[in-house]
């Protein structure tokens, strides 16, 4: 991996945490200044760590090495439910619906990539549901008006060499899904209809 797509997947990171760890310096102010305030400050900061160590959690295996030691079903499950489960969104995730995927060079990470993405493009709630279907294991986001920006759809699909993409922290995380992609001899398709957005990982 070049230096400047790493660069970018550690600007995407910190922007990940940036929200809930802001949170938690915001309760502990709150507390120091309002006594009275400090039911809901504690509140505040109980929520804003869980969220805190859950996105850690879901990196750390998603883009550390983490991620390729294991190929357990469950922690990925675990981690990928503590990142999507808020904000009106939940995660569907059978159990053994990905175990051929998991088992290849990277297809954990990869399948957190995807789930991530999936993750994205539902800005007013939904499901993330993942589903194995002959041949291939399918992300599938399903809410109101899904949105994904053509620079994330475009690089997620594309053919084009990495190393000649412009990359940017936005879009950082299609191309190291291309890059575990071509690890784990995969394909990857993206598709939309109706309020359905479906990221399949072709077997």
């Amino acid at each position: 991996m070049n230096q400047r797509i790493s660069e970018m997947l550690m600007s995407r990171m910190a922007h990940e945490l940036a929200g809930p760890v802001g949170a938690i310096a915001n309760g502990v102010e709150f507390m120091q200044e309002v006594e009275e305030g400090a039911a809901d400050a504690v509140d505040l900061i109980a929520d804003s760590a869980r969220r805190a160590a859950g996105r850690l959690q879901f990196y750390r295996l998603a883009y550390g090495g983490a991620g390729r030691s294991t190929e357990d079903e469950t922690v990925f499950v675990d981690a990928a439910r503590g990142f999507v489960d808020e904000g009106g969104v939940t995660l569907s995730w059978p159990s053994g619906s990905s175990a051929d995927l998991i088992e290849r060079p990277g297809g954990g990470k990869l399948l957190l990539l995807a789930i991530e993405i999936a993750r994205g493009a539902l800005l007013r709630g939904g499901t993330v549901d993942i589903d194995a279907l002959p041949g291939m294991v399918q992300v599938a986001a399903e809410g109101p008006k899904p949105t994904l920006a053509d620079e994330i759809r475009a690089n997620f699909t594309s053919t084009e060499p990495v190393d000649g993409v412009d990359v940017t922290a936005r879009s950082v995380h299609c191309l190291y899904a291309r890059l575990l992609a071509s690890e784990a001899g995969v394909r990857l398709a993206l598709a939309q209809e109706g309020e359905q957005i479906r990221l399949s990982i072709i077997l």
